[in-house]
């Protein structure tokens, strides 16, 4: 009921959709969703060993930091840089490790 009501709120507010889909917060949690969706994937293919599992925490660290650093402020864009670079280092080191 509450996103019902919320969803409402801003529809009653703007026509455009693209709200959802444009602003740092919908795109924060709209990268939470389809890693969410796909994460039953991923146990399936850890329980199968698969390699590509090793790269799905730093990929949705990576994800997760791009919206943040798009929203005002330095913290957030502070802490989304930092978020990036450490997500990097973990797929290089994980990379290193297989090859």
């Amino acid at each position: 009921p509450l996103a019902e009501l919320n969803l409402s709120r801003s529809l009653s507010t703007s026509d455009d959709l693209t709200l959802f889909f444009t602003r740092p917060w919908a795109l924060f949690f709209i990268v939470m969703a389809a890693f969410s969706a796909f994460f039953p994937v991923y146990q399936s293919a850890v329980r199968n060993g698969k390699r590509w599992t090793t790269y799905f925490g730093p990929a949705f660290i990576a994800s997760a930091s791009i919206p943040l650093m798009l929203m005002e402020g330095w913290f957030r864009t502070g802490l989304g840089v930092v978020m990036l670079v450490l997500s990097l280092v973990q797929i290089l080191r994980k990379y290193r490790q297989q090859n």
